[in-house]
């Protein structure tokens, strides 16, 4: 006897037409009004169960592919979307309908589940997760020529960082900043071209989170000198430590501390929240020990000019 979950696509969908059973389907139904189910898209399900287990990075990606199964051939996902399949940063919410590249003519226009904008196709399209996806360099030129600069500068930031720390499961060839000129290059010279100019340029492979790219934006507007990104300090122990930005003219140094650090577990390396929280004091008393100034500071301080004005003068930069 057949389950609902025979019916699951590798991702966990269920399509309500592939449900060929008018039981299984009769039963479908009512385990949808019971709130087992989830409608993400127009005659796509997923179980709720599954749903609740997801961020909004996956929930997002679950939706672009349920939506791109329908997509024209002529069709693949791309902008902010395609940078959610390669499981780029979002400092802002993902949309709420797939965006799309397609050819100027032809069919499939936009619906109310997904956005086409036309342009020059991309000839280094990839796959992710069987769905037809811009290249990560396209991906990143096309966010940069439309998007705000916090939203582009961290997408750029984070593709420039996967030539030294690939993603599994995602297509190796990763973008330099010279691929990504001559991407944008081979774009049609029309509105947002400057904007991805100042991307390009100002991206930095060594930001290691969204965090450390809108510190450093933030710097930027409040004519802070350009600080020294992950530089190594070696302790008294002998061990080695990498700051997220540091002053050589002032020998201070400073760093983005965000909650990721002690509760996501890709960045913990196996340790207890606890034990973080040692690591990192004991971390702490040996930067300082070696700078003439030192501190810390969060998401609220890294977008706020005031804060992050007031908390750099305080541990003695000057500019």
């Amino acid at each position: 006897m057949r389950t609902l979950d025979d019916y699951r696509s590798p991702a966990g969908l269920i399509r309500i037409a592939q449900v060929d059973d008018l039981g299984d389907r009769s039963r479908l139904y009512r385990e949808l009004a019971a709130g087992n189910y989830r409608r993400i898209a127009r005659g796509v399900l997923v179980p709720e169960s599954h749903w609740a287990q997801l961020d909004a990075d996956a929930r997002h990606r679950l939706f672009v592919v349920a939506i791109a199964e329908r997509m024209p051939g002529d069709e693949v996902v791309a902008h902010l979307s395609a940078a959610a399949l390669w499981r780029l940063p979002a400092v802002e919410p993902w949309p709420d309908r797939v965006q799309t590249l397609g050819p100027a003519v032809g069919g499939g226009r936009g619906s109310t589940e997904r956005v086409r904008r036309t342009g020059v196709p991309d000839a280094q399209a990839e796959a992710i997760e069987g769905v037809p996806v811009t290249s990560l360099a396209r991906t990143v030129v096309d966010i940069s020529r439309t998007e705000s600069l916090d939203t582009a500068l961290v997408v750029a930031d984070a593709a420039l960082r996967r030539r030294e720390h690939p993603v599994a499961g995602l297509p190796h060839l990763a973008p330099t900043r010279a691929d990504l000129e001559r991407e944008l290059a081979r774009v049609p010279r029309f509105h947002g071209e400057r904007r991805a100019e100042r991307v390009i340029a100002l991206a930095d492979g060594r930001a290691q989170l969204p965090g450390e790219t809108l510190s450093r934006l933030t710097m930027l507007r409040l004519g802070v000198p350009a600080p020294v990104l992950q530089h190594r300090i070696v302790g008294a122990s002998g061990l080695n430590y990498d700051l997220d930005f540091y002053w050589p003219g002032q020998n201070i140094g400073g760093e983005f501390d965000g909650k990721a650090k002690y509760l996501d577990p890709r960045y913990r390396n196996g340790r207890t929240p606890e034990q973080v929280v040692y690591d990192e004091k004991v971390r702490e008393d040996e930067l300082r020990l070696e700078l003439d100034g030192f501190g810390r500071w969060d998401w609220g301080v890294a977008r706020s000019p005031r804060l992050l004005e007031e908390r750099l003068r305080r541990i003695g930069l000057r500019w």
